[in-house]
Formats: C-alpha cells, sequence, structure tokens
C-alpha cells in the first residue's frame, strides 16, 4: 500500500509539466527542468522498473508506474534510452503499458521502427491491442511507420494497418463521426 502511495504521487508530480506554460529557458538562459528530468537524473528509473518485477506488484500499482515512465518519455527525450534496456518487460506487460509503449516509439528519434517491430513489439501484439487501447496502438502505428519504408511494409502486410482503417471507421459509425478518408 506504501508503494502504491508513493507512486500515486510521483505520477501527479509528473503530470504537473503537462499542466503548465514552460518558457523555454529560465532566469539564467538554461533549458528549464522538468520532474522528469529530476527523476532520470536521479536514477528513478530501475528502481520504478524493480517495483514492476516484484512478484507483488499490482495491476493498479503496475499501471500508475507505466504511465510514470510513459510521463517521462513524453517529457524528457534522455528517459528514453533510460528506458529501452527495459523494452521487452514494458512490451510483456501491454496492455497495461500502452501508453507507456507509445511515448517511447513516438518520441524515439535514435532508432528505426523495425527496431522496435524485431524486438518484442510484434505485429500480433499491436493488433490484440487495437482492442484494447486503440488510441495508444494507433500512436504506436503512426510512430512505428513514419520512420521508414520496412516498417510500413511490415504493418501493411501483416493486417495492422488494413485492422487500424477498419477499428477506426467503426468507431466513426458507432460515433456518427464523419471521416475524411482520401
Amino acid at each position: 500500500e506504501t508503494q502504491h502511495s508513493a507512486a500515486s504521487i510521483v505520477l501527479e508530480i509528473t503530470s504537473i509539466d503537462f499542466k503548465k506554460e514552460e518558457p523555454s529557458e529560465d532566469y539564467y538562459g538554461q533549458a528549464p527542468l522538468s520532474w522528469a528530468t529530476l527523476l532520470v537524473s536521479s536514477e528513478m528509473i530501475p528502481t520504478l522498473i524493480q517495483t514492476l518485477q516484484q512478484p507483488t506488484a499490482t495491476t493498479n500499482n503496475d499501471e500508475i508506474i507505466l504511465n510514470v515512465l510513459g510521463n517521462m518519455a513524453q517529457l524528457d527525450s534522455s528517459s528514453i534510452s533510460a528506458l529501452l534496456p527495459y523494452w521487452p518487460l514494458l512490451v510483456s506487460k501491454l496492455p497495461v503499458s500502452s501508453y507507456c509503449c507509445a511515448s517511447i516509439v513516438r518520441n524515439d528519434v535514435m532508432h528505426y521502427g523495425m527496431d522496435f517491430i524485431n524486438h518484442d513489439l510484434t505485429p500480433q501484439l499491436i493488433v490484440g491491442l487495437l482492442d484494447v487501447d486503440a488510441t495508444s496502438a494507433a500512436w504506436i502505428v503512426e510512430g512505428l511507420s513514419r520512420r521508414e519504408d520496412a516498417a510500413v511494409d511490415r504493418l501493411v502486410v501483416s493486417v495492422v494497418v488494413p485492422y487500424l482503417v477498419q477499428a477506426i471507421q467503426l468507431a466513426s459509425y458507432q460515433n456518427n463521426t464523419i471521416l475524411l478518408i482520401p
């Protein structure tokens, strides 16, 4: 219960940076620090990952920790290099880790989409994720497909993109939304 409370507090702290307007530099001309930057520099990521690996971890606690890690990936690109060694663990936590995985894939600028597809994030997992968390799955597809043709080809051939289009069309019919697709 104490870990759950502590993780909830860290999630609230990392969420603060999403809610405020930040100047491009601080009083001394330096880039402003975010909570994510402080957590990365304090080596908080290995501690959070160890908590995820504990056999007593609950899904609710995992979700909070994975959201913290996702916020860190959104706010501070240096956290991505610290998170990538744990990529297999993060993917194994899908669909709970969908926001975290989407944040890493979308904000990483160092790796090709096929690097993620060839390392645990299979097209079959993405299709399964579309049924559970279509928004994060769509962000993952977007992040993978904007990098190189091989990833786009793999996503199309493996039915991910057609399945995504079908899911979007179904959602639009259910919500009476008109899609403007060329």
